[in-house]
């Protein structure tokens, strides 16, 4: 057997508002044998990436806040979800705030639990450095543009974003935008980003719906770049939702990657991947979880 110690990492620190990398080394061991084999070390720390994950206040999910009552003296539970989730008889014991004595307690327990998740939200939101997701349901559309959303495999692989004017062979798929909405994101001020390559075929369409779906998302239609004039770029007015990612250096992001996201910019910035841009206009973008799954 043969018994060799290598580092891992970097001396060199390196650090964006979302990632962070101290400049840790770390001394691994590993053991040869005879034959084939396969090491997997320990875990170790390379650094800190600052996205962080939560359900909003009105997506049902089991990992969305929850209230847990007790009276006191007693082992019996009661829970309450910020939102509407679950089978609320088969989470109800011999402690029932939601009974005829008892009118009006339900309100007020779950007006808490939704308290609670709306506090916890902002205050992450609020965190400097911070890049928060919030996962959301996916916002209702004009029918135009929600096919326009929708994404066609063929033989298991991504073609592209569905045509309602193309004929598409018997056994191609079409899976609607659920699949890869997350929800919404929010960025800090000044925020560097990329575009994502290789992410929409007929930019005018699908700029237009993308677009469509953030402005949805936002309660507001866009009407400046997300990067207006960020080092000097000259930006137009024609806007377009486009896929961007973290950092400054425009990428193909993998199948199932889980941090892209839609922001309004102008068709010069769309167009051009040597460039990277910085959020300035608009706090928030919406998040894609699974793209380009499912």
């Amino acid at each position: 057997m043969v018994s060799v110690t290598f580092s891992v990492g970097s001396p060199l620190a390196y650090r964006v508002r979302s990632l962070e990398l101290p400049g840790l080394v770390h001394q691994i061991q590993a053991d040869f044998e005879d034959g084939s084999h396969t090491f997997t070390s320990s875990d170790f720390k390379l650094g800190t990436n600052r996205v962080i994950t939560v359900c909003g206040t009105d997506f049902a999910s089991a990992d969305g806040m929850t209230l847990i009552t007790i009276p006191e003296g007693t082992d019996y539970a009661s829970f309450e979800h910020a939102a509407s989730a679950g089978f609320t008889a088969d989470q109800r014991g011999p402690w029932n705030y939601r009974t005829q004595p008892m009118p009006g307690a339900a309100q007020v327990i779950t007006s808490i639990a939704r308290g609670a998740n709306d506090a916890l939200i902002s205050a992450l939101e609020s965190t400097p450095n911070l890049v928060v997701q919030v996962r959301k349901s996916f916002p209702e559309l004009p029918m135009e543009h929600y096919l326009n959303l929708c994404v066609v495999y063929r033989a298991g692989r991504f073609l592209e974003l569905f045509d309602h004017a193309r004929q598409y062979e018997p056994d191609d798929e079409v899976h609607t935008v659920e699949s890869v909405f997350g929800g919404e994101v929010t960025f800090n001020h000044g925020e560097n980003f990329a575009n994502v390559i290789g992410s929409t075929g007929d930019p005018k369409i699908a700029g237009l719906s993308w677009i469509q779906l953030w402005a949805r998302q936002s309660c507001m239609y866009p009407t400046t770049c997300e990067s207006f004039n960020y080092g000097g770029f000259p930006c137009g007015t024609y806007l377009v939702g486009g896929h961007i990612v973290l950092g400054k250096k425009a990428k193909v992001m993998a199948k199932g990657s889980n941090t892209v996201y839609i922001v309004p910019i102008c068709a010069g910035h769309n167009n051009d991947n040597n460039v990277y841009m910085a959020a300035l206009t608009y706090p928030k973008g919406v998040w894609l979880n699974d793209y380009l799954g499912p």
